[in-house]
């Protein structure tokens, strides 16, 4: 993540889309004896959901409409009340 945080257009998209495959969602899970990981936790995830909001811009800026509509439909999935993730979507699908 941090390499595509220095790099722009499709470079950005293809370095962002490999290391976000790697994300398999909260770190321990619903893991009960998870609690000393939350901070890391939730640093994960701010990543994770920043990282699919640019992914999907630059996706739409690419042309690649469809993985611009799984990248916010991801990021929902992470964080169901992300607005700027849900209009995002509305707006690609018109």
């Amino acid at each position: 993540m941090r390499k595509a945080d220095l790099e722009e257009g499709l470079s950005a998209f293809k370095t962002l889309r490999q290391a976000l495959e790697l994300y398999k969602g909260p770190l321990f899970g619903d893991d009960p004896y998870g609690e000393w990981a939350e901070a890391e936790k939730a640093y994960l995830q701010e990543r994770a959901l920043s990282g699919l909001l640019r992914l999907g811009d630059l996706a739409e800026a690419l042309g690649y409409k469809e993985v611009a509509k799984e990248a916010y439909a991801r990021a929902l999935r992470l964080e169901p009340f992300l607005e700027e993730a849900r209009a995002r979507l509305l707006a690609l699908r018109g």
